[in-house]
């Protein structure tokens, strides 16, 4: 009886010493500015927008496919392919999940709650803003209610993804000029009528599936040319005034016309010292995404770097656009 105790003792030991499975943890939420996008290793990097954030805090947002993301009412895609599908640079959207690490999440909800430039997701109102794709017409048809096939490249990695636009009486086709839009139609006869296959274009409307029920379609440019002018702006999403670079690179991402030349100058100031860092020319792609990579020769705690992205688009010039970070 002795010896039966005492085994019993023995297998009881470790298992009362092995450590035990941590409580699961509490869902954590953040919202922020999506500034990259990752779609190899299934990422999204987040601009903290919370009051009191450190300026400049970033967040690395895991996907995985159990992941829903969220955009427009009642559009839910689950898993990697579908959250890329939906998300863009400069959306805000808000992320709960789990915290995996520093600064790190692993998503399992992603709500889009603004477009680039201020439109909302969460309503399905006249604004005509809940879902916004630009590219080229590749096809035009018809039968039907009509549809119009729209080929967009992606804004991060290679590849090109296409769309299913459909028309119906309401949408509208404008043309955006230095001034705003100038309205050219409406409905799916003066759509079809006005549109033609190698126009680069803008669709506004509301996201049904995998398709886009088109309220507004600004042509920016005929086929064979450039997009034409139209308010020239820029702003750049990263890094945020004030961020300490803590790498031995950065990188500038922002936004602007689509096809515009962005130079970027860097200086640095380091006491009364004040040098030339890096400066570049880049394109926007056809969303107006660039980005440029920032490698100083010499990294010297303290020094300020002052960064300036121009933009320039047939001849006309943004103002210019001015931050500055710290390194640590």
């Amino acid at each position: 009886m002795r010896r039966r105790a005492l085994t019993a003792l023995a297998v009881l030991v470790p298992l009362l010493a092995a450590p035990q499975l941590a409580a699961a943890q509490s869902p954590f939420s953040v919202s922020g500015y999506v500034v990259i996008l990752h779609s190899a290793p299934g990422s999204v990097v987040l601009q903290d927008v919370a009051p009191g954030a450190t300026p400049g805090a970033t967040w690395t947002v895991h996907l995985s496919a159990a992941t829903e993301t969220r955009r427009g009412t009642g559009v839910v895609v689950r898993g990697i392919p579908g959250a890329f599908a939906l998300l863009r640079v400069g959306d805000l959207v808000d992320v709960q999940g789990w915290i995996i690490g520093a600064n790190t999440v692993l998503a399992a909800t992603i709500a889009v709650r603004t477009t680039f430039g201020g439109g909302s997701d969460a309503d399905d109102d006249a604004d005509d803003r809940s879902f916004i794709v630009a590219g080229v017409i590749t096809r035009l048809e018809s039968r039907g209610q009509g549809v119009v096939t729209l080929r967009e490249q992606i804004g991060y990695g290679p590849g090109i993804r296409l769309w299913t636009i459909r028309l119906h009486p309401r949408t509208r086709v404008n043309g955006l000029m230095a001034g705003g839009d100038v309205p050219l139609g409406r409905g799916r006869r003066a759509a079809l009528r006005l549109l033609r296959v190698g126009d680069f274009v803008e669709v506004s409307g509301h996201l049904e599936g995998w398709q886009i029920r088109a309220q507004v379609i600004r042509v920016r440019a005929r086929s064979g040319a450039s997009p034409a002018p139209f308010r020239l702006q820029t702003v750049i999403l990263a890094p945020a005034q004030g961020t300490e670079i803590t790498g031995s690179e950065f990188a500038v991402v922002g936004q602007t016309v689509p096809g515009a030349e962005v130079r970027i100058q860097v200086t640095g100031r380091f006491g009364v010292f004040n040098v030339p860092v890096a400066s570049g020319t880049v394109t926007a792609n056809e969303r107006g995404v660039f980005t440029f990579t920032v490698r100083p020769s010499a990294r010297v705690p303290g020094t300020t770097y002052t960064i300036t992205v121009t933009s320039i688009f047939q001849g006309q010039s943004a103002l210019p656009v001015t931050l500055t970070v710290r390194q640590q």
